[in-house]
């Protein structure tokens, strides 16, 4: 085989090739069947339609075999439905039956084949309880192990997506001045924003290398070029600077700017470069586009992979994050929440359906929307559920030491590193497991029923055959009951299609049709928005792919004949030739209802590597190829989910129903520039657009350069007795009437003719009572829905004697008159004109089609009005409830004012506030601490006892640490940031030069420490504040000197000053520190942590234990800063600088107030 050639393109020397095959196997086969060798060549073609369509061609053939027409066909050319009696014709030719016979046996109306497929090929699904359950527990095993396949591919992608999250979890960010600090990076909501800035940055260096190739670079041009690149640096640079100068989002803002401003610069260096080079311009602009493609790629998957990180990680939250114990409660509440949408949306939808018309409502593309989202839901969910395992809520707090050794006791790392080990394992194990494949799909399930209803017509006379005898013969109660059920398997009623042959006996060569399913080009890799698959049919003489004919260097057919006959019929699959689509692929794939099959590529005369190699033209298949051949499966399900079908070039095929490509099975005989074709179109056609035969014309013009004509009604004298009956495509329609046959002049692209006679099922306006009354109770007849596979008697009967009854007028005398139609007028083929004539027709019902627009517009109008309404209740309720709730919240506010300005100060108590200041500080206002500073003004004033002892209960329950709140699961692992500052404060500190040298905590800790408490072990602590000008509240005291604060320089605006206490009754003088440290330092708040509280809840280890007062910082905190912060103290206190941690960060260590109360604080 010419390793250049393409087989969508007819071959040059197609007249030899054709004449080649005449010559050698349809002279041959003539011989065989009994019939003059010389003559024009025949052709039958039975077209798609499921068990419609084997039933009709059934009585089709059975006329032609009455009319002693069905020898004198050379090839018979199926697809789907046609397939199945196709097969079961070819099954009679044998050694043992002359083609006469055969003929003979066919056209009796007592045969036992006849009696056969009456009984058994009425039905394709499941019929009767236990077949159902067959049916059932194949589709639930195909259904499991899909999802199994589909569980490892997602979860090893979602190992990819949460990859940089488990390492913000190993190195979290801290409240620091690096780059690398939480202000920063908190600005985007997950680490992939990030990462959005590098294909960003990407485009602009695209777009400004594009705009800076010129053909002929004139000096204005490359001035104007310079310039850009030198407004792209100074950008650079301002940008730099600000973000340096800057914090939080407006650091992250200029950082950005700055990367993307080095576009331009790096543009016109690229740009020297490739001049330099002497590549061309047309070839830059061309790779820049391309590139810049690339990046916009780059973008959307970066966008999805952002969205896919933030949703999961919320989802997360939702349910694992919070409160374990309320997750049933919350999926509970998700259930009722989707139930009860379903309970408003499907009944409008239910009613919007059954008022639309067919063609109103595109099912395809509502089901391809549905198959993207529960695609999208099947990927979040997963990524979810690895998300929740990967950062248990245990885990929240956890910071760990990374050390090679202390990586297995870190759970992210263990969990990731098992997720992926394991899926790795299966996938590559597993990786050319193409049977797993076609198992867990219904492809076997469907051929197992045809092998036995229609495959097995051939498997007779032999001891343990179905047939005991001859299934030609006449039915024969005797030999009826000892032929085997169609529940049993039995042995010959398959055979290899390399064995099936029924030319060699006198019959015709049976071509059966399939598609190749190619949505990707092979030879540009864009997306084929056209046909989207490739022709191919299979015969005993080989494998045949679009144009071409069977040739020596194809790879024989493999497998069976049911095999194939059923690929023919896979009408349900992912890959469904020009309707290929996204979302259904997925939809069908994830439900398991998929026919489609995966096979190796069946001709490596062109297909090989070796091919591959030498010719160039090949190159961009390359690639894909030698991955597909490392591991084929995983890439074939990736393929089948999103509908991505490589095609020709790729070591493997997706093969579906030949009715994806062609349902009429002509185009397999255009090729042979047949004379006489017969053919029926059984596609689903109900409002007879001859949608089938328009797609044949147009690929016959494209592909062959052949035209079809059609006779027109008023030039059909010329045919006898067939007049009465010819039509075309635009005056055939749905009513009753005589015209059911459609003849068109073939002109092929040699200027030799032929004829096409297209019988199409009709309501004929004579036909037996039986028909009659089957159709008058089913309207749809005869282009009832392929869906339905299982006909009843009087339905298969229908279907058969109408069949028969257009058979029986195709006479030889018929078609050869036909044939020598010379000078018969012809007008083309037109959809427009069939769509017109449908509406013509449709004019008959006028009165219901408008009454059923009344209704559409009637619910369509209302649906939207409520909606509407709705909408705006919902909205009007929703300001209601503020306004409540804010005259409630001005009356609470009142109400406390009152009784803190009139109420006596010892009837006042905690709970009377603490709800008020939560909603305070939700609500961001500042009614709480107005309410607190008049507290503390009427505490001042305080005179009594009682009262000062009440001010003091109020001052320690309003200032105690409140109740630690649940975990909120910060992205960026902001929990971490205690145990982290933890960790490094309890390393080795560096003294200040002003202070005694202080050893590094050791444990466990020499206990009691050396503080200078009395004799009752009581430290006190208000011996080491310096005064302050205010309190949190009025509390009776012992006074202190007070010291003046230092007139040194101020603190940086962004110091921080942090306060950790040992015990509570610490916290109360902690609280007029803080103040005067804030008064000190300049700080606006002094959070106080109890360090002991705070280990205990996350089980962690208490710090070192100071036993006395002592200030720790970085030693980059500024000595003035210091200064400051040492006036608040009434003593000499410690200082000590570290190394590390965030420089004008000072933390204040107060050692226990009693040496009982921090006895957990001992080291065991």
């Amino acid at each position: 085989m010419d390793a250049q050639y393409d087989p969508r393109v007819a071959s040059l020397k197609v007249s030899e090739e054709v004449r080649s095959e005449v010559d050698g196997t349809v002279h041959a086969r003539r011989k065989h069947a009994g019939i003059a060798v010389a003559g024009d060549t025949w052709g039958l073609a039975l077209s798609g339609g499921g068990i419609r369509s084997a039933t009709f061609c059934l009585g089709l053939v059975r006329g032609l075999a009455k009319n002693g027409l069905l020898k004198r066909f050379d090839y018979l050319s199926t697809v789907s439905g046609g397939g199945y009696l196709g097969s079961s014709l070819g099954r009679l030719y044998c050694e043992k039956t002359t083609a006469a016979e055969v003929e003979a046996g066919v056209a009796r109306d007592d045969s036992m084949w006849l009696w056969w497929l009456r009984n058994n090929g009425r039905y394709l699904t499941p019929a009767g309880a236990k077949d159902l359950g067959y049916a059932t527990a194949s589709i639930l095993r195909g259904i499991v192990s899909t999802h199994l396949e589909i569980a490892v591919l997602i979860l090893a992608a979602a190992l990819l997506v949460l990859l940089p999250h488990v390492l913000v979890a190993l190195f979290p960010p801290l409240r620091d001045d690096t780059w690398w600090n939480y202000d920063l990076v908190s600005v985007m909501p997950s680490v992939w924003g990030w990462l959005l800035v590098l294909p960003v940055w990407g485009c602009v260096h695209q777009v400004c290398a594009y705009w800076y190739t010129r053909d002929d670079p004139s000096r204005t041009s490359t001035a104007l070029i310079t310039l850009a690149a030198v407004i792209g640096s100074s950008l650079f640079w301002v940008a730099l600077q600000t973000a340096r100068q800057a914090s939080g989002a407006n650091m992250a803002l200029y950082g950005i700017l700055a990367i993307l401003a080095t576009g331009p610069v790096t543009a016109w260096f690229s740009s020297v470069a490739q001049r330099i080079k002497g590549r061309s311009a047309g070839a830059q602009r061309l790779m820049r586009t391309k590139r810049l493609s690339y990046c916009l790629w780059a973008i959307a998957i970066g966008i999805g992979l952002l969205l896919l990180d933030w949703c999961t990680w919320q989802l997360t939250r939702l349910y694992w994050g919070d409160d374990l114990t309320g997750l049933q409660y919350k999926i509970s509440a998700t259930v009722l929440i989707l139930v009860a949408a379903a309970r408003v949306l499907v009944p409008e939808l239910q009613r919007w359906m059954a008022t639309t018309k067919g063609r109103s409502l595109n099912l395809e593309k509502l089901l391809n929307v549905v198959g993207i989202a529960l695609s999208v839901l099947l990927a979040v969910v997963w990524t979810t559920v690895l998300n929740a395992v990967l950062f248990p809520a245990t885990e929240r707090e956890t910071y760990w030491q990374l050390t090679w050794s202390g990586l297995v006791a870190i759970w992210p790392v263990t969990t990731f590193t098992v997720v992926l080990v394991a899926c790795a394992v299966y996938l590559v194990t597993t990786r050319r497991s193409f049977d797993l494949l076609n198992l867990a799909s219904l492809h076997n399930f469907y051929r197992a029923r045809i092998e036995r209803a229609y495959v097995s017509s051939g498997n007779s006379g032999a001891e343990g055959s179905r047939f005991p005898a001859s299934a030609l013969g006449a039915v024969d109660p005797a030999w009826t009951s000892r032929v085997a059920p169609l529940t049993e398997a039995i042995a010959g009623d398959d055979v290899d299609l390399a064995a099936y042959r029924p030319h060699d006996h006198g019959g015709p060569i049976h071509l059966i049709n399939c598609c190749i399913n190619q949505s990707v080009d092979d030879r540009t890799g864009l997306y084929n928005a056209d046909r989207k698959g490739v022709a191919l049919a299979v015969s005993g003489l080989g494998v045949e792919i679009g144009t071409r004919l069977p040739e020596e260097a194809a790879i024989g057919p493999t497998g069976t004949v049911s095999q194939w006959v059923a690929i023919s019929g896979a009408a349900a699959s992912t890959g469904m030739g020009s309707r290929t689509s996204p979302g259904l692929a997925a939809l069908l794939f994830m439900s398991g209802v998929r026919l489609g099959y995966w096979t190796p590529a069946l001709d490596t005369g062109q297909r090989g590597s070796d091919v591959g190699e030498k010719k160039e033209a090949s190159a961009p298949s390359r690639r894909p190829s030698r991955l597909l051949r490392w591991a084929p499966k995983p890439l074939a399900i990736v393929a089948e989910s999103i509908a991505r079908f490589p095609g020709l070039f790729s070591p493997v095929w997706y093969v579906s129903d030949g009715g994806h490509f062609d349902n009429t099975g002509i185009y397999a005989l255009l090729k042979r520039r047949v004379r006489v074709i017969v053919a029926a179109d059984c596609g689903a056609d109900p409002n007879y657009l001859f949608g089938d035969l328009e797609s044949l014309v147009r690929k016959a013009k494209i592909d062959y350069g052949a035209t079809i004509e059609f006779v027109e009604t008023g030039k059909v004298s010329l045919l006898g007795n067939l007049s009465d009956v010819v039509g075309t495509p635009e005056t055939i329609g749905p009513e009753a009437g005589s015209r059911w046959l459609v003849i068109g002049r073939i002109a092929y692209a040699d200027g030799t003719e032929g004829v096409l006679l297209v019988v199409k099922p009709r309501r004929l306006d004579k036909m037996p009572f039986d028909m009659v009354a089957y159709a008058d109770r089913h309207p749809d007849y005869p282009q009832q829905t392929t869906g339905d596979q299982f006909f009843d008697e009087a339905q298969w009967e229908s279907y058969h004697q109408l069949g028969l009854l257009m058979g029986e007028r195709l006479t030889a005398h018929s078609i050869k008159r036909a044939a020598g139609i010379s000078g018969a007028a012809a007008i083309g083929s037109s959809l427009q004109e069939a769509e017109k004539q449908a509406v013509r027709t449709e004019n008959t019902v006028s009165r219901r089609e408008r009454v059923g627009m009344t209704v559409r517009a009637s619910v369509g109008a209302g649906l939207s009005l409520s909606v509407l309404v709705a909408a705006w209740q919902g909205i009007e309720q929703f300001r209601e409830s503020r306004r409540a709730d804010e005259r409630r919240y001005e009356a609470l506010t009142l109400e406390l004012m009152q009784k803190v300005r009139e109420q006596p100060i010892a009837s006042l108590y905690k709970q009377q506030f603490e709800q008020f200041a939560k909603e305070s500080d939700a609500r961001g206002d500042d009614r709480f601490d107005a309410l607190r500073d008049r507290l503390n003004a009427r505490c001042e004033e305080a005179t009594s006892a009682q009262d000062k002892q009440a001010c003091l209960s109020l001052h320690r329950s309003l200032s105690a640490d409140p109740v630690p709140p649940p975990p909120f699961y910060d992205y960026w692992f902001a929990d971490k940031h205690a145990r982290l500052i933890e960790a490094r404060t309890a390393t080795t500190v560096v003294a200040h030069p002003d202070s005694p040298p202080v050893p590094p905590p050791t444990f466990p800790l020499p206990w009691p420490p050396a503080t200078n408490a009395s004799t009752s072990g009581r430290i006190d602590h208000y011996s080491i504040l310096a005064s302050t000008s205010r309190n949190l509240l009025a509390v009776t005291e012992p006074a202190v000197a007070p010291v003046p604060i230092a007139t040194a320089a101020p603190c940086a605006e962004k110091a921080r000053v942090f306060i950790h206490v040992y015990d509570e009754e610490s916290r109360t003088p902690a609280t007029q520190l803080a103040m005067a440290l804030q008064e000190a330092v300049g700080v606006s708040r002094t959070p106080i942590e109890n360090v002991v509280t705070t280990a205990q809840r996350t089980g962690g280890r208490t710090p070192y234990v100071w036993s006395s007062p002592a200030i720790v910082t970085n030693t980059g905190t500024s000595d003035a800063c210091i200064a400051r912060a040492r006036s608040a103290f009434a003593i000499e206190v410690r200082v000590q600088k570290i190394g590390y941690g965030v420089p004008d960060t000072i933390e204040i260590w107060i050692p226990p107030r009693t040496t009982e109360a921090i006895a957990v604080t001992k080291a065991p």
